[in-house]
This record gives structure tokens, sequence and C-alpha cells, in this order.
């Protein structure tokens, strides 16, 4: 029988755990030479090294409409940036002269200030021995500021050339350290990118980049309402720096200002690129590495359907262009397209004639002003009692069994005679879809004040009603959209005009309309909550939002879809809202509706309610803001049983005597606006 072998495992195990023994006693050396022998040394070493983040920024994400049709893009140009990774003036200044012997710069921008500046860092000997002992004593800016004062004009004057280096120079001390500038951003030639490229090595800090600037390629349509970007130059906006620098922008970081650009900023501008920066104890840079690549800022997909929007701008401006050569006031008008069941804006245009100033008239040119459409405010008249009917249900003034309310003249002491146009001067019983069909402002009325505690009304009687009846209406009809903020995703919306609480009869003439000013937007989400049965959704200009990643989609993949926003629910059973609901199809379908002439045999059915408000002129013309005008508003949506979308036109500032001051204008026009919908 042989010998069994020997294993040879215990051997190998013995020498493993001697080499984990032997490295383990390493790492305790290593720990104790790093916390307890040499640990000041190490402290100092770290003490002089110092990493700063670099952010740069990133291409702008671009803005579509709901299609997919380019709105906002951006042009790309070479550039020849500086970043700055000194705060030696001397070295700075002998790169902006190497780069003025390579670059062809305007030297317009530079200002006197600039010029002192330059001279005052190259001629510090010189300028010091100008200052008497007392001077000399000075610190600061305080000093900084006598040693300008002493800065001649003959000192100041430069060659062209030298102006060149001066606004190299200028531009290049303009940014803190680490921070970028542009110090040639447009017209950059092939030639100038070669020289630069072959002298970078012995240029500190000059490198070739990018920039790019907003290109609009509809022209004019809605350029507005995109808002502007801010230039490298002008960076963050002062009033709001300490926010921005909160959220780990630069001061010269590119952003939105204004209207969509700011709404949708953190979306747009992305995510910058990051490079990691280590500095030693004389802040001289040890190394750079980038730590992020950067990410494309994500498209906006707007509610606007570009083709539409063109149609309704064409409609509004052959509205005004029949009007030139006319004295008429009329100078303006405006119209909204929204989805009844989502709040999404399809199309919104507002037009106006150009204004001469230095002569005080119309130039009869038109102009864009969608922003009107946001931000001007009217009384819009009888397009508004839809939602004093309302407000009759919620209190209990009227119900759908006994909703019939007597129609008279009216005057109360003190005021003015009240009626309807339809009757001037009879008795007539209403139901509540006859009050809004035929358009009576005593209904209205008589649900005001009944809201306000007083039922009984009498010819050249008091009004008793309680001091806070139009602070309560308002608040209803703010539920509507009415004088309330619509919550559309844009900054700075106007909330319209409230006059003085204190006056009684306010609340009479709020009821139909002759009282607060509201904008078209507010009318428009008004129309649109009663299309679509009481829910106030807001407005809404952007429908998704998409990053730029699949190339084979221009306008990019999804990445988050904007659910509609419920504002709030109106507090009606929707049986009370589809009499309100009947009353606008009345209007439109009822041989004694205010509007059934225009809309009676329209395919598909329209509801609406025709609005007429006597005003005083409040445009440009100052001599006439006294002038009595008329505003006329239609609110409507279609088709009828299940309202797709709505339409809000307003034309304000009529004189009786133009030729465009009929009845059912704002319903033709509102007429064209569904024919270009629906026949697309």
């Amino acid at each position: 029988m042989s010998k069994k072998k020997k294993s040879h495992i215990p051997i190998r195990l013995n020498i493993l755990f001697s080499i984990i023994v032997l490295l383990f006693g390493v790492l305790v050396y290593k720990l104790v030479d790093l916390q307890i022998v040499n640990v000041s040394n190490y402290q100092t070493l770290s003490n002089q090294t110092k990493a700063v983040q670099v952010k740069t920024d990133v291409t702008r994400g671009q803005i579509y409409d709901r299609n997919g049709t380019l709105l906002v893009g951006n042009q790309s140009y070479t550039t020849i940036d500086y970043t700055r990774k000194t705060n030696d003036a001397k070295e700075m200044v002998e790169v902006a002269k190497r780069l003025a012997a390579l670059l062809s710069l305007p030297n317009n921008e530079l200002k006197e200030r600039d010029l002192k500046d330059y001279w005052a860092l190259t001629h510090v000997e010189e300028l010091n021995s100008r200052l008497n002992s007392q001077e000399k004593r000075l610190s600061g800016a305080e000093l900084y500021e006598v040693q300008l004062s002493k800065i001649t004009d003959d000192d100041i004057v430069y060659s062209d050339e030298e102006k060149k280096v001066i606004m190299i120079f200028t531009r290049m001390n303009s940014v803190s350290m680490l921070e970028s500038v542009s110090i040639k951003n447009r017209d950059v030639t092939s030639l100038e990118v070669a020289q630069v490229t072959d002298q970078l090595q012995s240029l500190s800090g000059v490198s070739i980049g990018s920039d790019w600037e907003r290109v609009y390629p509809q022209g004019e349509i809605l350029r507005s309402l995109f808002g502007s970007v801010s230039t490298e130059k002008t960076g963050i906006p002062e009033t709001e720096a300490n926010a921005y620098l909160a959220q780990g922008y630069s001061n010269n970081a590119r952003v939105g200002t204004s209207y969509l650009e700011k709404a949708y900023e953190t979306v747009l501008k992305g995510s910058p690129k990051v490079t990691t920066v280590m500095f030693d104890s004389n802040h001289k840079i040890m190394s750079s590495q980038e730590t992020f690549a950067g990410k494309s800022g994500s498209n906006v997909m707007l509610s606007i359907d570009l083709e539409l929007q063109k149609k309704v701008e064409n409609i509004l401006t052959s509205f005004l262009a029949n009007g030139v050569g006319e004295r008429g006031l009329n100078d303006s008008i405006y119209a909204i397209v929204q989805r009844a069941k989502t709040g999404e804006i399809l199309a919104i245009s507002g037009k106006k004639y150009g204004y001469d100033a230095q002569n005080n008239k119309y130039t009869f040119e038109i102009q864009d002003n969608v922003l009107g459409a946001i931000n001007a405010n009217y009384n819009m008249g009888s397009s508004v009692k839809g939602a004093t009917v309302g407000i009759g249900y919620k209190y209990g003034i009227i119900t759908e069994t006994n909703n019939v309310l007597i129609d008279s003249p009216i005057q109360f002491q003190g005021s003015a005679p009240i009626s309807s146009v339809f009757n001037r001067e009879g008795t007539m019983a209403l139901s509540d879809v006859e009050a809004l069909a035929r358009s009576s402002n005593i209904y209205m009325l008589r649900i005001a004040l009944a809201v306000g505690g007083q039922t009984q009304i009498e010819d050249q009687g008091l009004l008793t009603i309680r001091p806070d009846t139009l602070s309560v209406l308002r608040k209803e009809l703010g539920a509507y959209g009415l004088g309330a903020y619509t919550g559309i995703d844009l900054p700075n919306e106007s909330k319209g005009y409230a006059p003085n609480d204190s006056v009684n009869v306010g609340a009479a003439y709020v009821s139909f309309g002759q009282y607060d000013l509201y904008t078209p937007l507010q009318l428009s989400q008004y129309v649109t909550t009663i299309a679509n049965g009481g829910i106030r959704y807001a407005p809404r200009l952007a429908q998704d939002i998409r990053s730029a990643e699949n190339m084979l989609n221009s306008s990019g993949t999804l990445q988050a879809n904007l659910a509609p926003s419920i504002m709030n629910t109106i507090d009606l059973t929707s049986s009370q809202i589809g009499r309100i609901q009947e009353g606008f199809y009345q209007v439109t379908h009822n041989p004694y509706g205010t509007d059934y002439s225009t809309f009676s045999s329209y395919y598909p059915s329209v509801s609406g309610k025709t609005g007429t408000a006597e005003a005083f002129y409040n445009g440009d013309i100052k001599q006439d803001t006294q002038v009595e005008v008329d505003n006329r508003t239609f609110v409507a949506y279609a088709p009828s049983t299940d309202p797709e979308i709505s339409v809000t036109v307003v034309i304000p500032n009529l004189e009786p005597n133009s030729p465009r001051y009929r009845a059912d204008s704002p319903g033709i026009v509102a007429r064209n606006i569904f024919s270009a919908y629906y026949n697309r």
C-alpha cells in the first residue's frame, strides 16, 4: 500500500494569511502616519489645494406647435471665447494684444470709463504720482474714483488697434474667475479660427466655442408671446439675481426674461456642462477635468395649432383692414380659441393699428397685439350674463322650476335709468333661458340685488343691499374666471380692473357686464367653463415637454405630458348648468335670440352669448378719452351638444357712427373662426 500524498493546502493558507497580515500592517502604518504623525503636514497640503466647479451653458431647447412645426429655434455661431484663469491683469493684457492681432473687431462699444480703466491699469506709477499726500491715504473705491479723475482726455487718445486691445481686455475683465465670455461671437471667419487655433498654446484661457441666438421661422406670429432671452452680456436680471444664483446660475447665464421663455426657463435651459478645476495655494490651476458633459435643454411643444393661428390672424387683420381710412376709434380686435374639455389654447391673437405719437393719430398699419388678449381689459357687456344666472341658481334665487323674473325699466334714487335693449318701456316676465336669449339687464340686476338681500325693487326707490354685495358677486364671478387670475402658464397676466367697492349701484351694473373690466382671456375661460359643464381649466399654452435625443423626430421624444390644470369646479348641478347652456343655444337658434341671424343655420350647431358694453374710449388718442363708444363681444362654443372648442371675440371702442358698428360684428368674426377650424 503506497503512502498517502501530503496536502499543500495548509502551506498555501499560511502564506495567504501572512500576506494579509503584512498588508494590514502597512494600512495601519499609513493611518497612523496620516492621522497622528504627519497630520499637520497633510492638513497643510489639503489647505493648499482647492476644487472649483465651472458651469458652461448648453444649447437652449426649442419651441414647436402641437403638430411639430418649429416656432422658436436656435441659430448656432462659431465663437472665440475666453475663460478667466488668472487675476493678473498684465497677463490678460498680453493675451488681449495677441488676440487683437488675429481678430477683426469693431471698437465702437467702448465707453470713456473703459478707456480710463485701461489707462489706469497700464500706467500705475504715473497715476499715483498725480495724487497728493492726502489722496494717497484713501483706499478702495474712494481712492480709485480719485485716480480716475486724474486721467485727462489726452491720456485716453488711442489708435484703432489699441482700442481693439482695450475692448478685448474689457470683455475679459468683465467676468469673474473661471467664468467665460465671448470675445467675438458673430461673423467669425475660418481664417480667424485657424489663426487662433494655431496659437492656442500662447493664448491662455482662449478657446474656440459656439454660441446661439433665437430665430423665429414663422416671422412675427406670436413673437411677443414667446418672450425674450438675455444675452451673455446682460446675463441674469439684476432684480432676480439672488434667486438665480441660489439655483446655481452664473452671473452671465442666458435666461428667459419674459413670457414663455421665462415660464419654461427650467425646462428650456438644460443642464450646464460641469468642469472641475483644481487650484494650488497660489491660485494657479493644477488640473481641469470635465465631470459632466451637459445636456441640451428640452423642447416645449405648444397647444397652438399654427395653421389655425394663421387663419385667425388673417381674419382679425381683414376686419381692421376694412376700416382703414375711417376716423373711427375702433383700434383693435382680439380672439381666442380653446379646447373646451382641457383649456388648451389652440389660437390666440390680437391686432391693433399703429399709433403716431408725434402727430397723435393712428397710422392704420396693422400690428400684432397678442399680449393684449392677456393684459388688455374692457367692460365686456352682456356676454358675462351666463355667470350671473349661475349665481342666481347657487344662491337659490331661481330654481329649475321657478325661474321667472320681471323685466321692466328701473331707476334708483341718484342713479341713471336701467333697462334692457329689447324692452325700454314695458313689462315682461322672463325665464332664465329667455333672459339669456333676449339679453335682459333687469333679470340679471334682480339676481344681483337678491344676493344682497333686496328682493323688492321700486322705481325711484332706494338700494338697500348689504354693503358686501359687490364683493360677494365678484367672488362668484371669479369662480368662472371673470376678474380672477386665469392660471395661464405665463408670468404677469392681468387680473382686470375692479372699480371702488363702496359704490352700491356697482352690484347692479356688474351683473350685466357694465362695471368691472375683464381681459379677453378671462372671458374665454368663462365661456369654456360653461361649455364643458362647469370645470374651470387654467388656459394652457404648453402641451408637453420633449427631449431632442431622437433625431428621427425633430420635435423630440416625449418626456412629460402636461395634464390639464383644474382651478375650480362651479358649484351647480349638471341640470342647472344645462339651463345656462340652453340659454346660450337660444341666443343663436331662436328668432328672438341676439345672434340668431348669424348662426341659426350654421353647422355644426353653435351656442353663444353676445355682449355690448357702453364705455368711454380708452385708446392712444388722448383728446378722445371721453368719447362714448361700445365694446362688442361674443363668446361661443361648438358643437352645442358635445362642445369641442370655444371661441371668444372682443372688439373694443366701436363708435355708433362707424361703418363697422354692427351688433353682429363679433359674431361674424367668430363664425369665420369656427369655419377656419372645421374646414382645416
